[in-house]
């Protein structure tokens, strides 16, 4: 099982960090995986990216099909 949140711009990253750490600290789902799927087309704020990074993985829609696999890999 994972979490997986598209992340369009600055009020979603924040939005979703928020809502990422909740998940984190829950003691139902702390362990379960936590993807930010973000279009790496346009251009982010570093801030956006690093504070989401420290509550999700981070995952590029250009590698999104190879890291999905991954993820889904690994939770097997």
């Amino acid at each position: 099982m994972s979490f997986v949140e598209p992340i369009k711009d600055h009020d979603a990253a924040t939005k979703k960090f928020r809502e990422f750490w909740d998940i984190s600290r829950s003691e139902q789902f702390g362990d379960v995986a936590r993807i930010s799927l973000f279009d790496d087309r346009r251009k982010w704020n570093g801030a956006d990216l690093l504070i989401l990074q420290e509550v999700s993985n981070l995952v590029r829609v250009s590698d999104a099909d190879k890291r999905m696999a991954e993820f889904a890999n690994v939770r097997h």
